[in-house]
């Protein structure tokens, strides 16, 4: 990879001047310099927006993982800086070497930019010839002890979610990196599983005081709350459902008391008709549960020996239940409403034409057969094990009114650490790290959401085999051809495509493994070093001299005219030089570059302020542009005066005073930490 220091090079000044053996120069006109200035900022921009749009992918591919444990700690900008160093050290005593051995230095550079090239096409290569990968999103919630996770618009899951512990509810509305509480509840004795229907949340719980109910619309916007009517002493909750009467939601309460007596109570939120106690069909059979989850009109309960689902005669006159125990399960262990599916673990086996297995330990997906249906029936069923709670399972089938045995599906489940998705009888399987909290997905072919201790990621797996050995070829073949062309044809043209290419990839590894503290503590290191380099010990401008040499993209070339020959330069002190070009180091765009991918990449959109529609922290990147272009001027002016100049110091000053100035304006502070 490219280092910083090599500072920006002028051809001469404006007036005059007269070289080692008296000769006098032709004079440097500032107009001269408005073609090269104007492709280095044109240079400049492409690099960072190549960076920006590819990033992600590389990213998506790994990329950039390996440097989250070396670049967390910022004090390890000292190691980095310390590397360049010792890089530079090791370029000049070899160029000393092999001049007096009259060896090439040049092979030893075509040897690092063939690495450093084949590292950033082998990516662009695979996603040319596989399409690109899918992109999987990470969000941080700030929960601890989450037993379970809901999608707070099953319509539309990347809006926010429902985490549950046991002792609390919390509404999480979702940011580009994190998701923020924008409600809660806490400090409940008991929290029952939330029930969502006819686009109401309501969740219940006990207090020391009693129990209490929530309702909230898919906004996450609390509509009312209060008491659970008619509870009491000797009375246990088992929980609130909803259903709808004539567009209208009532509420239903389960219980049961000390003698083992069951109970349904109906109310209407906010109305103060008294609330009605209903009977029910198998009040005797042992205790019924309202079904975790969220439905499109359908609403169930269960127990020890079968399924039912609540309905209301059309004239709303009655509550009614449709389905007995008809599908031969029993001893459930939990049963879950997942659009228009309701799935249910038994460790009892069953027989079933659709089954994975005949065992027992198996998810059973089950539906009505009709509107007129008397009994449900096993739609699917999937070999799982013991799978311990319905938020480790997702199930999705295109939004009928009634599941079709023969639709398309797509069934997820949480075994341990393993995630298994069975999408139409097919299964593959992937392993984390840490245990899964929860799942759910938007639809069947829409984005999956694993919930993990404190991090949400979302995205899309893919069966796309990647990295094929022709991948591995045409990265091989490409990479020679740009070294080859800048070995035996290095025209400037070449030298400054090559150097985007390399730019923009090193950028994007970088910019999406580096932290913005880390970044800014290691700009701020180089711009010291290259100052140093530049004006006292002079090492750096050696250093140009050889990347000169070797006509490697490690200096970008900004021609005076566009017929500029840069394959016969040969030293850039030689006093008897023409003055037909500037030079910038690949470091110079590189390391302030950083920072612009890094702001986009770690910044949270949360708590920002959104521009022209554009997201927080790309906003506050292209402040960070702007204000590196701003340091670019006043090097320029520096520049025409004919003198080498340091290129970081003003660069990287540019760049951290645009990326605070954004941050403050975007998000109202100086805190990015």
């Amino acid at each position: 990879m490219s280092r910083s220091g090599t500072g920006a090079h002028p051809e001469g000044g404006r007036e005059e001047e007269e070289n080692e053996d008296g000769e006098k120069k032709p004079p440097f006109r500032p107009r001269q310099a408005l073609l090269p200035i104007s492709m280095m900022v044109i240079l400049i921009v492409i690099t960072m927006s190549l960076a920006l749009f590819v990033g992600p992918y590389f990213k998506a591919m790994g990329l950039t993982s390996e440097m989250s444990g070396y670049t967390d700690n910022p004090l390890n900008a000292f190691i980095f800086l310390g590397m360049v160093i010792a890089f530079a050290v090791i370029i000049l005593l070899l160029r000393k070497l092999f001049k007096r051995r009259r060896l090439r230095l040049k092979y030893i550079f075509a040897a690092a930019v063939f690495l450093s090239t084949i590292y950033v096409v082998f990516p662009l290569v695979d996603i040319a010839l596989n399409g690109a990968p899918p992109l999987w999103e990470e969000r941080a919630f700030d929960v601890r002890g989450a037993e379970g996770v809901l999608p707070l618009d099953p319509d539309n899951p990347g809006q926010g979610m429902i985490v549950v512990t046991n002792t609390s509810f919390h509404v999480m509305k979702a940011g580009r990196y994190e998701y923020t509480e924008t409600w809660s509840v806490r400090d409940l004795n008991t929290t029952f599983d939330p029930h969502f229907n006819n686009g109401m949340w309501v969740l219940s719980g006990v207090y020391e005081g009693g129990c209490m109910y929530w309702t909230l619309d898919r906004e996450g916007k609390l509509l009312r709350s209060g008491p659970v009517p008619g509870e009491g002493d000797g009375l246990e909750l088992l929980g609130v459902n909803v259903v709808a009467v004539n567009g209208t939601n009532h509420l239903l309460s389960f219980r049961i008391d000390d003698e083992g007596n069951r109970s349904l109570l109906s109310w209407i939120p906010g109305s103060r008709e008294t609330p009605a106690d209903i009977d029910f069909p198998g009040r005797d059979e042992g205790p019924s549960y309202p079904v975790m989850g969220y439905s499109y009109g359908r609403n169930f309960i269960h127990n020890n020996t079968g399924l039912e689902e609540f309905y209301f005669e059309p004239n709303g006159s009655g509550l009614g239940l449709k389905g007995t125990a008809g599908v031969g399960l029993k001893n459930h262990t939990w049963v879950k409403v997942e659009g228009n599916s309701m799935i249910t673990w038994s460790p009892d086996p069953i027989s079933t034409p659709n089954s994975t297995t005949n065992g027992g330990n198996n998810v059973f997906v089950i539906t009505a057969g009709g509107d007129a249906a008397s009994s449900f029936t096993v739609q699917r069923s999937f070999h799982s094990g013991a799978i311990d709670s319905p938020y480790r399972v997702s199930f999705s089938t295109p939004k009928d009114p009634i599941p079709d045995i023969d639709e398309p599906f797509r069934f997820i489940r949480i075994r341990g650490r393993d995630v298994d998705i069975n999408t139409n009888g097919e299964t593959e399987s992937h392993t984390y790290s840490e245990e899964p909290i929860a799942v759910f997905q938007d639809g069947l072919e829409g984005d999956i959401y694993l919930t993990f201790d404190g991090v949400v990621i979302n995205g899309r797996y893919e069966n796309v085999e990647r990295l094929q050995w022709y991948v591995t070829v045409s990265s091989l073949m490409i990479s020679t051809a740009i070294i080859a062309l800048l070995l035996f044809i290095p025209k400037w043209y070449i030298v400054d495509i090559a150097g985007i290419l390399m730019g923009a990839g090193v950028l994007a590894i970088m910019g999406f493994g580096f932290p913005v503290l880390f970044t800014i503590l290691l700009m701020v290191l180089l711009a010291i070093y290259d100052a140093v380099a530049v004006y006292k010990t002079k090492h750096m401008i050696a250093l140009a001299d050889a990347v000169v040499e070797s006509k490697m993209p490690v200096l970008l070339v900004f021609p005076m005219k566009l017929s500029y020959r840069y394959e016969d330069e040969t030293n850039l002190m030689d006093p008897k030089r023409k003055r037909e070009s500037l030079f910038m180091g690949l470091g110079d765009v590189i390391i302030p570059g950083i920072l612009v991918v890094s702001s986009y990449a770690f910044l949270s959109d949360a708590g920002g302020r959104s521009l022209m529609g554009l997201p927080p922290s790309l906003i506050v990147s292209i402040f960070t542009i702007l204000g590196m272009l701003a340091g670019f001027s006043i090097l320029m002016t520096w520049v025409i005066k004919g003198k080498a100049h340091a290129g970081l110091p003003p660069l990287n000053s540019g760049a951290i005073l645009g990326f605070l100035a954004g941050h403050l304006l975007i998000y109202g502070t100086f805190v990015f930490w």
